[in-house]
């Protein structure tokens, strides 16, 4: 094995095998941005909640889905367009009568009656867009309703779940992966595969 480091990069070389980074070709993207930026978009990236389960046991043992708010994790940052979000999903299943009253909303979203009241705009029927809302919807609710679907169909624990989670990550990556090495092949005639990170790929463009 062969392990080459440098600037922003890593290399794990096994034979004629070579594990690259991704972000040595993303220039610092997420996961979610870098599909994005080469086109894919129908693979919906599901939520974990990072820092709720320390063993395998206690995932093992998880066999119903975490409320919105165990998702709460030190990373995520206040989030405005969460909320919008939020009251957009709302104002969609109110209208298909899927949701039919406020408690329907705090249940799908698994939020405790005194969360929902004290986020909630009883005048407006929608919730606050304030720091308190901000600092609640750190995650995306839209991921997190997909995430918790899943879960009930297809899952009995959390273990379960993870594996699915990691899975579909990879999925997502390759995908990502092949789109982005064909924009390059078809508008350079550049093989980003032959390249350790992106300033190597654009030197042989140029």
């Amino acid at each position: 094995m062969i392990i080459k480091r440098g600037a922003g990069f890593m290399l794990l070389r096994f034979g004629d095998i070579a594990f690259k980074d991704y972000m040595n070709f993303s220039v610092g993207l997420s996961l979610e941005k870098f599909a994005a930026s080469v086109g894919i978009s129908e693979s919906v990236k599901m939520a974990y909640p990072y820092e709720k389960y320390q063993t395998v046991s206690s995932l093992q043992s998880a066999i119903a889905f975490p409320s919105y708010g165990e998702f709460e994790n030190s990373l995520y940052a206040p989030s405005t367009s969460n909320v919008k979000k939020m009251n957009e999903i709302i104002l969609e299943n109110m209208s298909k009568d899927v949701w039919k009253s406020e408690e329907d909303i705090a249940t799908a979203m698994d939020i405790s009656s005194d969360e929902f009241d004290s986020l909630w705009d009883k005048t407006k029927k929608c919730f606050s867009i304030d720091e308190s809302s901000q600092k609640f919807f750190a995650l995306c609710p839209e991921k997190y309703l997909y995430s918790k679907k899943y879960f009930a169909e297809s899952c009995t624990n959390m273990m379960d779940y993870l594996a699915e989670y990691n899975i579909l990550d990879c999925r997502i990556l390759l995908k990502s992966i092949l789109a982005h090495a064909k924009g390059f092949l078809d508008d350079y005639q550049v093989n980003v595969h032959q390249s350790l990170s992106l300033p190597g790929i654009a030197q042989e463009s140029f």
